[in-house]
């Protein structure tokens, strides 16, 4: 396939489904999005610990 036709497709597909906005749920999906919507984030142990250390670019 050519190139061209793979990015123009994919750049398509990219703005067609950056326009979707409208989801429809029912009451009970609807109520448990909105509650984990509104949780605090969840963060990952090893993210907490890769966080905690220096930069390798600081410490060498």
């Amino acid at each position: 396939m050519n190139d061209c036709i793979v990015v123009s497709t994919r750049t398509l597909t990219e703005m067609e489904l950056a326009n979707e906005n409208h989801f429809v749920l029912p009451p009970e999906a609807w109520a448990a999005f909105v509650k984990a919507f509104d949780a605090p984030p969840r963060v990952p142990a090893g993210l907490t610990h890769l966080f905690s250390r220096a930069p390798v670019a600081e410490s060498r």
